[in-house]
């Protein structure tokens, strides 16, 4: 057992920030911190995703007001450094289906997000150095066409970028009462036009993993007749140019259905340097609380291992998984449920060999909570890890007294969290009670295939829209100095 010595410190910033520390274990291992964004009452901010850059910034991304796409860094102790708008000149960016974030090794960050400048919900992405200031000229913002994008729950936008600034990013719609999925490709470097492919109907595309400069993994979800759960597809990314369909470099079927399981469907793909990774869940269709993950060769799509895991939640629910790998090849995951009612979110980890090594709910305490609008599919909650092995959580809290008066009302908090990778930050602590819960292998319950499905390419010379946006810095005032543990 862990003897936590509950260290409690709060630091209030001209700009608005309170950290609270979660504690220091037994023999002073740092338990980790939390960060909740004070905004000003009746406004609204969320964090959706978040990348570490090399020196180990923190760049979360989400949405302020229903409004902006807003933007914020913090380093590895937890202070604010910087923060950033970004907002069209008409109309707004929405906050439906949250923000896609990715980071290349020359820490350029794509970011995908839900554009309403117009009358629907379009895609649209842009480029971002790790300061914040936008990578492509005059503020650049690219979208798709004018299709609602967005349905069904849980279709976060995605986004991807290789090493050479070629980034790309993608959504589903319904068109025709049917779905569709579309990805664009852009070199954010040369200003090159991009192209859109859409694959088979109905489909849901997840994320997307450069595994070179030229080849990227797209993680869908493919309900033909001969086709169970989701793809991984690997192509090369000039086949976006072509006029016929995109050949796949390797492409497995990912069955999580085996033995009379529920359906899972791909969530999230990683990609490690070495392995592609995998993860999928039910929320989407049904109502279970398994989750599965995948492990493959990146250069020839070799099966290392694919394991479904069962988490005790009590209410057969957790969706909007997102996964980040350590230099261990550990993985680490986060997601959200609803435990008798109390939204929670849930985070785990598997070590590089697929075995379970803990699972956690965590909950924030009056007057936060995680709230069913923040539940209901509009949010998801980003992960990832430093340097050090550290684990870092992007996500959102509902304020039930934002005013400070008793006054009800239900205002989203943008939330970061620094955790213990050995699952040792559990406890009852100011503001959040973090708790293990049980996780176990199910057996005999997954079943991966090589596949030869294509990709189909529709109007691949249609060129994004362009939009330039207005930007707002907001100076971070103050500054203090955390105490050690």
């Amino acid at each position: 057992k862990w003897n936590c010595l509950r260290i409690i410190r709060k630091c209030k910033l001209m700009s608005g920030i309170m950290m609270q520390l979660l504690g220091s274990g037994a023999g002073g291992a740092d338990l980790g911190w939390y960060t909740i964004l004070g905004v000003p009452p009746g406004q609204e901010m969320n964090f959706c995703d978040l990348v570490i850059a090399s020196d180990d910034t923190i760049i979360c991304g989400g949405n302020a007001d229903n409004a902006k796409l807003f933007l914020a860094s913090f380093n590895t102790d937890g202070a604010l450094q910087n923060t950033r708008y970004y907002y069209p000149a008409s109309g707004h960016f929405r906050k439906d289906n949250g923000v896609g974030m990715d980071i290349n090794s020359s820490d350029k960050i794509s970011i995908s997000f839900s554009d309403n400048s117009t009358s629907t919900r379009r895609g649209a992405a842009m480029v971002l150095n790790k300061d914040l200031t936008s990578y492509m000229s005059s503020n650049r913002i690219l979208t798709t066409g004018n299709r609602t994008w967005g349905s069904p729950d849980h279709n976060f936008f995605k986004s991807g970028i290789a090493d050479n600034n070629v980034f790309y990013w993608g959504g589903l719609w319904t068109d025709n009462n049917q779905n569709q999925f579309g990805a664009f490709q852009y070199d954010a470097a040369n200003l090159s036009q991009g192209h859109r492919t859409y694959t088979g109907v109905p489909s849901t595309p997840y994320s997307f993993a450069w595994i070179s400069n030229t080849r990227i993994a797209m993680g869908t979800n493919v309900d033909y007749s001969n086709s169970s759960g989701g793809q991984i597809i690997v192509i090369d990314s000039t086949d976006m140019v072509e006029t016929s369909g995109a050949n796949t470099d390797w492409a497995k079927t990912v069955d999580f259905n085996a033995s009379g399981n529920s359906k899972l469907y791909i969530k999230d793909i990683r990609y490690d340097g070495t392995y592609l990774y995998s993860v999928s869940d039910g929320y989407d269709q049904n109502n279970t609380d398994d989750i599965g993950i995948c492990k493959f060769t990146g250069s020839n799509g070799t099966l290392q291992w694919a394991k479904r895991y069962s988490i005790d939640t009590g209410t057969s629910k957790i969706g909007g998984l997102q996964i980040t790998i350590d230099s261990s090849g550990n993985i680490f995951f986060v997601g959200e449920s609803a435990f008798n009612s109390t939204d929670a979110i849930i985070f785990g980890k598997i070590n590089s060999s697929g075995t379970a090594q803990f699972a956690h709910k965590i909950v924030p305490t009056s007057p936060y909570s995680r709230g069913s609008k923040v539940n209901n599919g509009t949010f998801k909650s980003g992960i990832a890890c430093d340097s050090e092995g550290k684990v870092y959580i992007a996500t959102t809290w509902n304020n039930d007294d934002p005013y400070g008066d008793g006054t009800t009302a239900d205002f989203d908090r943008p939330v970061l969290m620094k955790l213990d990778p050995d699952g040792n930050t559990v406890g009852t602590f100011t503001g959040v009670t973090i708790s293990i819960i049980n996780i176990g292998e199910v057996s005999n319950a997954a079943n991966v295939t090589n596949t030869s499905q294509e990709i189909d390419v529709y109007n691949q010379y249609e060129s994004p829209n362009v939009i330039t946006t207005a930007t707002t810095t907001t100076a971070v005032g103050g500054s203090y100095a955390l105490t050690s543990f």
